[in-house]
């Protein structure tokens, strides 16, 4: 899903929305792909091979702590260890917004989402939007001053939804 603000120029994919018996969750098509759920667990898998890969460079039989070997193997336990940490950062996932579009609060809430945790970034209540409009494949907020808040682009599903 691709939450913009109006002057980002930025490439955009579409959004899907469930119906919700508050309103509407209007969320990204990639997000629950079972490709990236399957690349996020290889980069964990292989986070944790590189972290057991540094421990056992120093605790394994046989392993020998001569003056010659040291500076060798600290450089390698340090180079894998940050191989297994930018390995987990990469599992956590990217950064992905849903909008919610409430009608019993009277809000839309853009959430930030990163595995399972749920952050709210942006908060509009309808009393400070003065319009909402779905026109060129994209769903516009807009102040009741007329200052475009967020273009949401929006997949031929989802908009024949909401013209309706």
């Amino acid at each position: 899903m691709t939450f913009m603000p109006y002057d980002d120029a930025g490439a955009q994919s579409t959004i899907k929305m469930d119906a919700r018996r508050w309103g509407y969750h209007l969320k990204a098509r990639g997000a629950a792909s079972g490709f990236g759920a399957l690349m996020r667990l290889v980069k964990s898998v292989f986070g944790v091979a590189m972290a057991m890969a540094a421990l056992s460079l120093w605790v394994l039989p046989g392993s020998m702590v001569s003056v010659d070997l040291l500076a060798m193997k600290a450089g390698a336990t340090i180079a894998l260890l940050m191989l297994a940490v930018i390995c987990w950062q990469g599992s956590r996932g990217s950064k992905e917004p849903e909008i919610h579009i409430d009608f019993i609060r009277q809000e839309v809430r853009v959430m930030e989402i990163m595995g399972r945790e749920e952050k709210l970034k942006t908060l509009y209540r309808f009393s400070e939007l003065g319009d909402m409009y779905v026109e060129d494949h994209a769903l516009h907020l807009v102040t009741s001053a007329g200052e475009t808040l967020a273009v949401l682009q929006l997949d031929q599903e989802t908009e024949s939804f909401l013209r309706r």
